[in-house]
């Protein structure tokens, strides 16, 4: 019972609170008013009327006054009537009655009027211009005041800024120019899907053409071929089931045999968090002692190495590769751990056997040499397109990472220069296998004109691929981070502690109840604390919208894209798919490599039988 009446004393001390704010707020205003409308009262009939009209009009009145008391005392009343310095003594109802004295009064009564209620027109004005300038200033007193740490402006204002440090061409995330001197440390955008992470993709891939560099584009919708690839600029489709794709060859990309380690370690892809399966790291030696031994023979055709992926037998494999780091794996007390390694070699066979064949036209496509030739072309360079078909996703992604992988190794290995720009575009990166030289390429690509733009859906995605620490540092080393709408609470999270955190002083407001004979009264007070600078909630944004982190000091803003670019842009230009001809691929050989294996094995076990039935001489 006691519980329930202290709520109801102490609402009632809060509404007289409330109540007493109140009375002073329209104490004030309605005196403000008053005195305005008294103030016109009595300003607009001096303007507006001679000097003579106002004594006639106050006589007037004193007239009508004496001619009442007259009526009440049935007397006639006489009364003192000055005009122009001179003055008579006249009866007061028949001054009153003097048409010309009436019209004059009226006119003075109605300009009285009419100052009265402008009076009250400006009083209401005031009074909303001070009540709104209160607020205003009260909302500055009590809103809190960042002293350090991550500061947030406004997207004009950071346009602004960077805009002077840009060039021309810039590239622009929203309506933000980004300073050319930030590109090659990278970009990664966060958001779910239908966030906009496409439409900034698309606003930078604008400018990357426009300003004729080269690019690598991973499509994972062929909505970036459709729109950009361009034949004419000598761009390449990689993409074992669309008809445009090149000719490309894993021995081309070894120049030196350790070279096959690195493209073993794509063939044989693991789809999880970490590669610890010591049966999946002997398949890959052995598959990269088997490249090394073909190239070592000048026999690097990709028959040949799917005959030995798929056909070749154990003991053929121990003759072969009895000199290399793989014999162990043959030996004849190893029979299971054999069997285990062999059956992984499945991965990759079938991974190269979609690979399309040799033309005999045209020149292979390497990723080392057509990386070292981008600084000798004349004008527009040419892009590298990577799409995914959803229809072969799970056949085509350990390639479509081995590809990646080239082309990271084919960039740290040119001569550093910092005038070189190569654009890695990698939308939805976390989908595919574990790219270990994109770890690489981050922190040291920027000496060699690497400019890497990742995009992902979730934290965790990351985390899944790469592990958490490389997943951190990868993150770390992009500069330039764009929050887009996210779902899970984790991301949002990570994103909040990603922006930082500001100093504030913050501005209390207490309310002090009556005591005794002492009113309510409202105090301030101060204080310090440290917070996010952008809450965790606060990530819970609409589609379009993001919150976009520069480096080197620049605030965070708050942007809004926009689809314009796409508009202009207009349709598509090139078909995002055009089915490929399986019979164009290395899958139309499997029957004739292995009905000649079978022919060979049988000629050499035939060649050995007759050896053993000459027997000694």
């Amino acid at each position: 019972m006691s519980f329930g009446t202290d709520f109801v004393t102490r609402a009632h001390a809060l509404w007289r609170v409330r109540m007493a704010h109140w009375q002073q707020r329209f104490g004030f205003f309605a005196k403000l008013i008053l005195i305005s409308a008294l103030a016109g009262a009595i300003v607009v009939p001096q303007l507006r009327l001679m000097p003579e009209e106002l004594t006639v009009a106050v006589q007037y009145m004193g007239a009508s006054l004496l001619t009442l008391l007259g009526d009440l005392s049935g007397k006639d009343m006489m009364m003192k009537v000055s005009m122009d310095g001179q003055s008579w003594t006249v009866s007061a109802s028949a001054f009153a009655s003097e048409p010309l004295v009436a019209a004059t009064f009226n006119k003075a009564i109605k300009l009285v009027i009419g100052g009265a209620l402008a009076g009250l027109g400006t009083g209401f004005l005031v009074s909303h211009f001070i009540k709104r300038t209160m607020s205003e200033q009260g909302k500055d007193t009590l809103a809190d005041r960042v002293i350090g740490g991550t500061r947030l402006a406004d997207e004009a204002d950071v346009a602004a800024q960077t805009t002077l440090l840009s060039g021309r061409d810039t590239l622009r995330i929203g309506p933000v120019p980004i300073p050319q001197r930030m590109e090659t440390r990278h970009f990664a955008f966060l958001g779910t899907t239908g966030s906009g992470k496409t439409t900034v993709l698309r606003q930078m891939l604008d400018g990357i053409e426009a300003r004729g560099e080269a690019a690598l584009v991973y499509d994972t919708s062929g909505e970036f071929i459709a729109h950009y690839y361009n034949p004419a600029r000598g761009d390449i489709i990689l993409n074992p089931f669309d008809a445009r794709c090149t000719y490309w060859s894993p021995f081309d990309e070894i120049s030196h045999p350790a070279d096959a380690d690195r493209i073993a370690r794509q063939l044989v892809a693991e789809t999880g968090s970490e590669d610890d399966d010591v049966w999946l790291e002997t398949s890959r030696i052995l598959v990269a002692n088997m490249m090394r031994s073909l190239w070592a023979e000048k026999n690097c055709s990709l028959e040949a190495l799917l005959e030995a992926l798929q056909v070749k037998s154990k003991e053929q494999l121990k003759e072969w590769l009895g000199h290399t780091s793989s014999a162990r794996t043959f030996a004849d007390d190893a029979d299971r751990a054999t069997g285990s390694v062999l059956f992984m070699l499945a991965k990759a066979a079938n991974l190269i056997q979609f690979l399309k064949l040799k033309e005999d036209e045209g020149d292979p496509f390497a990723f080392r040499t057509f990386i070292v030739n981008l600084d000798k072309c004349k004008g527009a360079k040419p892009w590298i397109f990577v799409p995914r078909k959803e229809d072969y996703f799970e056949a085509s992604k350990p390639l479509m990472a081995c590809w990646l992988e080239c082309a990271a190794s084919a960039v740290l290995g040119l001569s550093p220069s910092p005038d070189r720009r190569i654009w890695f575009v990698l939308d939805e990166l976390a989908d595919l296998p574990r790219v270990e030289n994109l770890a690489r390429l981050l922190p040291e690509g920027r000496k060699f004109g690497a400019a890497i733009v990742l995009t992902f859906q979730a934290l965790g995605q990351m985390r899944n691929r790469y592990g958490a620490n490389i997943a951190e540092a990868m993150l770390a080393c992009c500069n330039t981070k764009l929050f887009l709408q996210t779902v899970d609470q984790e991301t949002r999270k990570w994103a909040s502690e990603t922006i930082g955190q500001c100093e504030i002083e913050m501005r209390v407001a207490t309310d002090t109840l009556a005591i005794n004979n002492q009113g309510p009264r409202t105090t301030m007070a101060t204080q310090r604390q440290f917070r996010a600078a952008v809450l965790e909630s606060e990530l819970r944004l609409s589609p379009y919208k993001g919150y976009l982190l520069l480096p080197d000091g620049l605030p965070v803003t708050k942007i809004s894209l926009t689809a314009d670019h796409i508009t202009q842009r207009g349709e598509a230009r090139q078909p995002a798919y055009i089915p490929g001809d399986p019979a164009d691929t290395l899958w139309s050989k499997v029957s004739e490599i292995a009905k000649g294996s079978q022919v060979d094995e049988g000629e050499a076990e035939s060649e050995s039988g007759r050896g053993s039935q000459q027997g000694p001489v």
